[in-house]
């Protein structure tokens, strides 16, 4: 017997998915639900683990991806359950974590169950994890776009075109994918506080980068990076340990 929890705001979708894995899935057994994810938390992490966990994406507070970045354990199978987010559909499927569209079909949960019953072997889920945010980032990053103030009037750029930014006293260059540049009356440290949560490092004092545009870590002379469009920048000594780390979080093989 598979032992499953279910996690969801929304009490009348446990009850929708509770009723429909009594009918279908005779095989699976619902052991708890929950509805507010700090109870589940604190259950995951004192509690022994179900084989299991159906899991909502969107909850207040805390999201389905937010809770299982900080499960201390992740020992167990999940699926995730969500009604509408392309982007995170993609990243589910991307890292090969399973999922069920809202509203969930007898079909889809008889497949899903099925490959949950089949499956002898645990995934490596820091791994599936690790790719899974990964690719979650990435598919917000892809459609963020930030409001540039010129002399002209105002841009919109997107992120993801973004590759560099270089501090020139109290103005910095933006570096965009294709070469085009633009100078702007905008200090680093403001441009360093718009776009760090979107993937960009500060690695020495006059230059912020993209790290998704990162083509190679050059180890000599104290290190320096390049970037996609050819770019060498040095790497600061102070920030040189918070690179790697991001690069080794990255890229799961990098340190080896």
């Amino acid at each position: 017997m598979t032992k499953a929890i279910i996690i969801d705001d929304e009490t009348h979708c446990i009850e929708t998915l509770t009723e429909k894995i009594k009918l279908y899935c005779p095989y699976i057994e619902i052991v708890h639900s929950f509805n507010k994810p700090q109870l589940a938390l604190d259950y995951l992490d004192n509690e022994e683990h179900p084989d299991v966990i159906f899991l909502d994406i969107e909850m207040p507070v805390i999201n389905g991806f937010s809770l299982i970045e900080r499960v201390k354990k992740l020992d167990f199978k999940i699926v995730f359950t969500t009604a509408y987010d392309q982007y995170a559909i993609k990243a589910i499927k991307f890292s090969a974590f399973d999922y069920l569209l809202k509203p969930i079909s007898k079909d889809d949960l008889i497949l899903v169950a099925d490959r949950l019953n089949k499956e002898n072997n645990q995934p490596n889920f820091d791994n599936q994890l690790n790719v899974l945010l990964q690719q979650i980032n990435q598919s917000q990053n892809d459609q963020i776009k930030i409001t540039i103030r010129t002399s002209e009037g105002m841009i919109f750029p997107y992120v993801k075109h973004i590759i560099r930014v270089e501090s020139s006293s109290n103005y910095s260059t933006i570096f965009f994918e294709g070469g085009k540049k633009l100078l702007v009356s905008k200090t680093l440290k403001e441009f360093e506080e718009l776009l760090t949560p979107y993937n960009f490092l500060r690695i020495n004092n006059s230059h912020l980068i993209n790290v998704n545009k990162i083509a190679k870590y050059h180890k000599a002379d104290g290190g320096t990076i390049e970037l996609e469009n050819g770019d060498m920048v040095e790497i600061s000594r102070r920030r040189k340990d918070e690179l790697i780390d991001i690069l080794a979080a990255k890229y799961p093989s990098f340190l080896l």
